[in-house]
C-alpha cells in the first residue's frame, strides 16, 4: 500500500509541474500553429 502511496504523490508532484509548464508550452505550441 505504501508503494502505491508514493506513487499517487509522484504523480501529483507530475501533474503540478506540468501546469506549471503548461503555459510555457502553449507559448512554444502558439508559433507552430500560426
Amino acid at each position: 500500500m505504501w508503494m502505491i502511496q508514493i506513487v499517487r504523490k509522484a504523480n501529483s508532484n507530475r501533474k503540478a509541474i506540468i501546469r506549471q509548464n503548461r503555459p510555457m508550452a502553449s507559448d512554444r505550441a502558439k508559433p507552430k500553429m500560426a
